[in-house]
């Protein structure tokens, strides 16, 4: 597609440029968010994690006594 910017009295090149940045930033905020998510998720499985490792610890104080 061929655009020209120095028409002014049409809007196609403002109509098509604008489609494709709306398209490309909702693609991002998507993506964006998609990773922030999955790294939430991953902090709560460390947490998990270190909260299972924590109780087997008492498990073994509790053995010695």
């Amino acid at each position: 597609t061929l655009l020209n910017f120095g028409d002014r009295t049409r809007t196609g090149a403002f109509n098509v440029v604008w489609s494709l940045a709306r398209e490309e930033a909702k693609c991002s905020l998507i993506t964006a968010s998609e990773r922030a998510s999955e790294r939430a998720r991953e902090r709560e499985r460390e947490r998990e994690t270190e909260r299972e490792r924590e109780r087997e610890r008492e498990r073994e104080r509790e053995r010695e006594f």
